[in-house]
């Protein structure tokens, strides 16, 4: 059976449901939270979402983003602005 977009944010297959007149401000949005983040961290994010659905590539790219992430300035960049309670400024690096 099909589910409307209702029941399959109440099941968590979702996030959001928006009304149609919405839709371009909610994309927008998440773009701009998207874009804030860790360069790196958005593009192991991306691969692992890709990678879903293929076993053995889903295992290989999650060892390579947590390889690409933790040993960046980025990873650095973000604890210390957690610890210093500011903003990171992430270089991608």
């Amino acid at each position: 059976r099909r589910l409307n977009a209702t029941e399959a944010e109440s099941w968590g297959l979702v996030d959001q449901v928006v009304p149609l007149e919405a839709l371009d401000a909610a994309v927008e949005a998440l773009a701009q939270e998207v874009a804030a983040n860790a360069p790196r961290a958005v593009t192991a994010a991306k691969r692992l979402v890709q990678a879903v659905g293929r076993d053995a590539a889903l295992a290989g790219a999650a060892a390579t983003s947590y390889a690409e992430i933790y040993g960046s300035e980025d990873l650095r960049e973000g604890l210390a602005a957690v610890k210093a309670r500011r903003k990171p400024v992430f270089t991608g690096k």
